[in-house]
This record gives structure tokens, sequence and C-alpha cells, in this order.
């Protein structure tokens, strides 16, 4: 592929004695950069590029994220519907990037003429409006969703605060770009009468929150994760989830350093990489907020590489080394067409369920009901094991929780054991298979 051609100088009417002389000085100042300028170097395709990838990028895991409801059959939540408005401004931020690109954003302000710099610096300012609208629909959506799996009061509490930071941040971005210069026309027509903003303090107060606020809401829901009735290793497994979505950490900070080498001496050519940093920044916090939502896909593909890890085939219940894998609900085959019970595996297991008569009446699939294959004697141990939900406090239920259970919840109930053991007085005449 051909490179680009070199742009061609631009030629500023610096002796045009019809324009006053704050204009006239205005442009002589134009043609000294221009003058310093290699207009052969071209950011153009690199904005372009970048601006694509990443808004497919998210775009795929938005995707994800609604096919794992949809594997589920979880309706979809308020965090779902944010999410795609987040998508939705990551799109028209691409659309504006494309638009900045063909006025010129990524040429050195020496190849465009004075008004196609004009065009651009007002097109920037409806740029910089979209990036921190998409900023705080991302981080919306994460709260809600962490009210969802956490319906605990240090959560809704901290989440409150952290969601009205960011609606905040996101108004106070909104009327300091529409407002940074007064007039406003001194935006776009630098010789005019006025003040505009110091760049570095706009920078300042736009990153510095953002940055922080998103280190608080990936640290909101630590406690409680450390906390859940698991295994350590599950629970380091859900903290490394959501603590990868900690990179958008790093491209808030990357972007703001980026920022600071923007200078209107070369408008165009210093904006283009903060521009391109826009578009990786609300994307890298679209695929964080949708990442601790892909759990049952993750699980569904674990269970496909390495069935016998998580009970899905015979192989779980034949290792006599060490206990095996049960999972509450019944694991085991079907029934067969005798009205027989099968054995939960293969003759090797450890445990087989027990027979169900005519006289005892058949139990929920939610009991599992296992005896020891090698039993000792007549002595017969019959284990019950059945999930049980919870009982919501009267504060929960007076905010209407919703008490059904979905693939994406925690492990937050209890498990209820009862052990039987019964001691029968018989002669065994045959010995234990």
């Amino acid at each position: 592929m051909s490179s680009p051609p070199t742009p061609t100088p631009a030629v500023y009417p610096v002796d045009d004695m019809a324009r006053s002389e704050a204009e006239r000085a205005y442009l002589q100042q134009l043609t000294d950069f221009a003058a310093k300028q290699d207009l052969t170097e071209d950011m153009r395709g690199y904005v372009r590029d970048v601006s694509i990838a990443f808004t497919v990028f998210a775009g795929v895991f938005v995707a994800l994220r609604f096919f794992a409801r949809f594997r589920q059959a979880a309706r979809i939540c308020i965090d779902d519907w944010l999410m795609v408005a987040a998508l939705a401004v990551l799109i028209g931020n691409m659309i504006m990037n494309l638009m900045l690109i063909q006025q010129g954003l990524g040429l050195h302000s020496g190849a465009l003429t004075l008004p196609e710099m004009q065009k651009l610096d007002q097109t920037i300012l409806g740029a910089e409006i979209i990036y921190v609208t998409g900023v705080n629909f991302y981080k919306l959506s994460l709260l809600c969703f962490y009210f969802r799996i956490f319906p605990v009061r240090s959560v809704r509490l901290g989440g409150y605060i952290c969601g009205g930071i960011s609606i905040a941040w996101n108004i106070a971005c909104v009327g300091a770009a529409t407002w940074q210069c007064t007039p406003r026309e001194k935006l776009w027509m630098p010789w005019l009468e006025g003040t505009c903003i110091n760049l570095f303090l706009t920078q300042l107060c736009v990153s510095i929150p953002n940055i922080l606020c998103d280190i608080t809401i990936l640290c909101l829901p630590m406690p409680h994760v450390i906390r859940l009735k698991t295994n350590l290793l599950q629970r380091i497994l859900l903290m490394f989830i959501f603590l990868l979505g900690s990179y958008v950490v790093f491209t808030s900070i990357y972007r703001f350093r980026v920022f600071l080498t923007y200078t209107t001496d070369d408008i165009p050519w210093s904006l283009a990489d903060g521009c391109a940093w826009n578009v990786i920044e609300i994307s890298s916090g679209i695929v964080s907020a949708c990442l601790p939502c892909l759990g049952p896909l993750v699980r569904d593909v674990w269970k496909s590489a390495w069935p016998s890890s998580t009970g899905g085939s015979e192989s779980a219940f034949s290792q006599p080394k060490g206990p095996a894998l049960v999972t509450i609900g019944g694991t085991g085959r079907k029934r067969n067409g005798n009205g027989g019970s099968n054995a939960l595996a293969s003759n090797n297991s450890q445990w087989n369920r027990l027979t169900e008569s005519d006289e005892e009446p058949s139990h929920s699939r939610d009991d599992l009901e296992l005896v020891p294959k090698h039993m000792a004697g007549h002595v017969e141990v019959t284990v019950h094991a059945r999930p049980t939900r919870r009982r919501r406090s009267d504060e929960e239920r007076a905010m209407g929780h919703d008490d059904g259970a979905t693939d994406d919840d925690f492990p937050m109930d209890v498990i209820r054991q009862r052990t039987d053991v019964e001691w029968r007085v018989e002669q065994r005449t045959t010995p234990v298979p």
C-alpha cells in the first residue's frame, strides 16, 4: 500500500490588511511554526486504525456479555443496558475521530489552512464531551452490576458515592469543555480578546478524579469476594477476574500523560495521539466491566476442555486415591427405563446412589443421597445435602431484592447437610461387592 502524498504547506495571509492586527500576528505565528515542522509526518492512519480496532474489540465483549445472559436464561438488567449505552457512545467517539481525521487530525498545523484549523477546533469540542460521557456510562454500568450481585449495605453506600462522583465529574467536564474560553469563539479564533482555562490544570481536573474513581470502584467488591464461603482457589480466581479490570486504570494514566504533550502551537498533531487514547480508555472500561459477567461462558469452555475437573464425566468419581467431586443436584446418570437408580459412576466409584423403593417416596432432585460402596458389616450411612437459600433480612426484603439465583450470582447461600447412621441387626450372608 502506497504512502499518502506529502501535504502541501499552507499559506497564511499575513499581509492581508483587511484583517485585524491581532489576527495577522496570529497568522505570522502559524507561519513561523510551520517553517519548523516536518510535514511528511502523518498520524492519520494510526488514529483511524486504533479507533476502529478498539471499538470492535469492545463490541465483541458486549456481545459476549449478552450471549452469557442468554445462555443462562437471565433477564436483561439495567447494568446491561448501561453497557449498551457506553458502547453507543464509544461508536460515536470513533465516528468523531474519523471526522477529525478528514479535517486534518494527525497532520502538522502547517498543512492546514486557517478555516480548516478553525473547523477542527470546533469539532474537537464535541469529541471532549463524548469522551467524558462514555467514561461515565461504563462506570455506572459496573456499579449497577455490583448492586445486583452484592446486595449489601456497604456496596450500595460505596456505589452511590462513586456513582455520584462520576456523574458530577461528567457534568463538570461537559461544562468546562463548553465554556473553556470566554468568549466561546476564542477557542477557534485565538486572536480575540478574552481568556481560556489553563490546559494543564484542565487535564489534572479531568484525569486525576477519573483515575481515583476507577481504583475505588475496582476495590469496592474485594472485601466481599474475600469473605465468600468457598475455597481459597475460587476466591483467588474471582479476585483475579475483578482485578483484570485494573488495566483501565493504566490506560487512564497513560492517556493523561499523552495529553500533557498537547500544545496550541500544533493542535492537529499534538491532539492526534490523545484522541486515539480516548477510544482506548473507553474500550478498556467496557471490557473491564464485561469480564465479571462472562462466568457462564468460561465455565462452559472449562467443562468442555477439562470435563473430569468439574464432575462432568464419569471419571470424576473414579479416582479411589482422593475424595470424589460431588455436585448438588445430581450429577449422576439418568434413571434407566426399569425405574431403578443407576450408580453415580462406574464400578470403581466410591459412592452409590441409594435405591428408591415403592414404600419410600422418591427424593427431590435437590437431594443427594450417597452410601459408601464398601459398607462395613451392617452399618449404613446416608448423607443428605440440600442447598438452601439464606433468609433475606427485613432490610433486603424491603429493598425488593430478587431471590431468583442466576449463574452469575456468587455463592452467598448455605448448604445444609444431615448425616443419618442406621444400625441394622441382621446377619449378612453374602459379601459386599
